[in-house]
């Protein structure tokens, strides 16, 4: 199933770009056919990002149908796998096009063919900026923990839903909208939904099944420190109050020189990157995207909001929780229909670190394959599927993310955890 991304935020200067053609970058990366739109109507600057000076194919050719379909304008990058399409030049009306424009280019935009695709939305709560998100069926929301940010993502992503739900009800009902209004203060969603089933039964019925499928996701951009890992859980925790919906944060990208230089030099970052702390960010976030579900409700809710906070997302939190424990077991790694010996030398719920015997041969991220752990001490062996989500310079010491464990292999593994972490315990008391 194709996946259409956005990448928006309240204001210039965040990164968006950034974030979306490193994403990009990376789902390319995974062996996708990957799209990237620069969607930025009053300020396209992806070509910049990609080294490209003059492109001769630009979005407003078609917005001003010069050309009739999209892929005439599609541009190939260094990156296997990935096109670019340009936005317009900064030329007086192309940032606003008319209903019927937008229309039909939100039209050609989702009909690409491509594994995936992703646009990346101007700044500002304008109509069109609104509509070219919610277009998406995933959305990204971009933060960088300066106040401003905050302040402007949060109206953002509340104009959002607000348009979302001004273009899917009657037009009687909408008033009971207005009130809201698109900025970050005024009422919370939760009070407009319960005005509206006061006023507007089955309108608001519909209403609460738009926001029960919103899918939206926040990413941190230039973060420092710790604290600021915090403020971005506040605001979805604020989101998730006021806003009804389940904003967890899927990536956090550091402030760091590389990024910085990468774009002086008009060099995408991840054409580059090792396994530094913001490439393994940009490989965590693509493929906790291609994990999310998109063939059904994302969240379920029977009956409109009141005091009792919406349910979480299933998503794995990016820092990493679990703990882990020192292990010498076998492994197994198979991946391409080729077998690698090693031994896992730590162990967690949520994953696993393992050294091979002989290096590795080089994967893509989001690739299936399947780690055999075992048999330890006790006998016990588990078959689990796995993501690779670290490697050394050696590319023999590979740390693993486990998918999909359940039943039995749920059982087994849960064993496995309670054995390293009894034998962990023993070896501190003899210490």
């Amino acid at each position: 199933m194709k996946r259409v991304i956005a990448v928006g935020g309240g204001k210039g200067g965040v990164g968006k770009s950034l974030i979306a053609a490193n994403l990009a970058i990376t789902l390319a990366q995974t062996g996708r056919r990957v799209i990237l739109v620069d969607a930025d109507l009053g300020g396209a600057n992806l070509h910049t990002l990609f080294g490209l000076d003059r492109p001769k194919h630009l979005l407003e050719q078609f917005i001003s149908r010069d050309v009739e379909h999209l892929d005439e304008l599609l541009i190939p990058t260094q990156c296997e796998g990935l096109s670019l399409i340009c936005g317009g030049m900064p030329i007086l009306g192309t940032a606003n096009p008319k209903f019927s424009q937008k229309v039909r280019l939100i039209n050609h935009i989702t009909a690409l063919d491509t594994d995936v695709l992703i646009m990346d939305i101007g700044a500002g709560v304008g109509f069109n900026v609104l509509d070219l998100f919610n277009a998406a069926a995933i959305r990204l929301v971009v933060f960088t923990p300066q106040l401003t940010s905050l302040h402007n993502g949060y109206g953002f992503l509340k104009a959002a839903i607000l348009r979302k739900l001004q273009r899917h009800i009657s037009k009687e009902a909408r008033a009971h909208l207005t009130s809201a209004g698109p900025e970050a203060g005024g009422e919370s969603l939760a009070t407009v939904l319960n005005r509206l089933a006061k006023h507007a039964p089955g309108q608001a019925h519909d209403a609460l099944q738009l926001v029960d499928d919103y899918l939206v996701f926040l990413v941190g951009n230039m973060i420092r420190s710790k604290n600021e890992n915090q403020v971005l859980a506040a605001i979805g925790n604020m989101i998730k109050d006021h806003l009804q919906l389940n904003a967890p944060v899927i990536g956090l990208v550091r402030y760091g020189e590389k990024m910085l230089r990468s774009v002086n030099e008009r060099r995408p970052f991840m054409y580059w990157a090792g396994i530094e702390s913001n490439a393994e960010a940009f490989r965590s976030m693509a493929a906790r995207v291609l994990r999310v579900r998109l063939d059904g409700r994302y969240q379920r809710r029977s009956s409109l909001p009141g005091a009792e906070p919406a349910p979480s997302a299933p998503l794995q939190p990016y820092e990493r929780k679990d703990p882990r424990f020192p292990v010498n077991w076998r492994a197994i790694l198979t991946r391409r229909g080729k077998e690698y010996l090693g031994k896992m030398v730590n162990l967690a719920h949520g994953g696993a670190m393992v050294v091979f015997v002989r290096k590795v041969d080089a994967g893509v991220y989001g690739e299936p394959a399947r780690l055999t752990i075992g048999p330890t001490n006790d006998g016990d062996t588990v078959t689990l599927a796995v993501e690779e989500r670290h490697r050394d310079d050696s590319w023999r010491r590979l740390g693993f993310a486990f998918l999909d464990v359940k039943g039995r292999d749920q059982e087994k593994l849960e064993r496995l955890v309670a054995t390293a972490a009894a034998a962990t315990a023993m070896d501190r008391k003899k210490e």
